[in-house]
């Protein structure tokens, strides 16, 4: 991350990072925005600004400005936990889907998977993870959740919302489907409670499952199961 394409020891540092023999490429982005983590603008100066993260069966591509969990082993159980609470040939939801990895990791059973995320370089990244593997019974959608979800009908629900959870209207609008289970993947435990304290108006609280993404820190996962009262 920089604050111009031309830095002082740009040259010098590729260099260094050729001698790599992993390096799938070296990217460098344009902070132009001191409140943001990331800048709009990435520049490729090595390489390609792609990796292809293993999952499952899988490979899911990834950029700099698309988001995928760090610790793949804990969160892969997760998704185990997820894939075994789900009956096969289902038609599944998977909302604020990111790169994809929740609904490819569930599309071997799915009937259908439709992902729902707005961030466009998430979407271009999960458009490419499907069309290598040609996964035409998996639609995605490039809006917001909270602005489409009342079109859609489906069996199963995922919800990974950022830190500041699910907007109450969103919420209204899961109330009156008839899922038969929503599976709410959360990292923020305050805005969960809240959250749930709504659903559970309509759905029952099945399991909580803590699960413990960042080793020596308080930061705790937490995947709800919730069943159709």
């Amino acid at each position: 991350v920089a604050t111009k394409e031309l830095f002082v020891g740009r040259n010098e540092l590729i260099a260094v990072l050729k001698g790599i023999s992993n390096l799938a490429g070296v990217t460098v982005n344009i902070m132009d925005d001191e409140r943001s983590i990331l800048g709009r603008e990435s520049i490729t100066l090595l390489g390609e600004n792609l990796i292809a993260e293993p999952l499952k069966n899988k490979n899911i591509f990834v950029n700099d400005r698309s988001f995928f969990q760090i610790n793949l082993p804990v969160i892969e159980l997760a998704y185990q936990i997820i894939a075994k609470n789900i009956d096969k040939d289902k038609v599944v939801i998977d909302a604020y889907s990111g790169v994809g990895s929740i609904g490819f990791y569930l599309a071997d059973e799915a009937k259908k998977v439709i992902m729902i995320e707005s961030n466009a370089e998430s979407v271009e990244m999960a458009k490419k993870t499907k069309e290598f593997y040609h996964l035409d019974h998996i639609e995605i959608m490039d809006e917001p959740a909270e602005k489409i979800m009342h079109l859609l009908e489906g069996d199963v629900l995922v919800v990974d919302p950022p830190r500041n959870g699910l907007m109450p209207h969103f919420i209204d609008v899961l109330l009156n489907k008839n899922f038969e289970k929503i599976f709410y993947l959360s990292c923020d435990v305050k805005t969960l409670a809240r959250d749930l304290a709504m659903l559970t108006t309509k759905f029952n609280i099945a399991k909580v499952h803590p699960i413990k993404m960042f080793y020596h820190t308080t930061s705790l996962e937490t995947l709800v199961i919730l069943t159709k009262k």
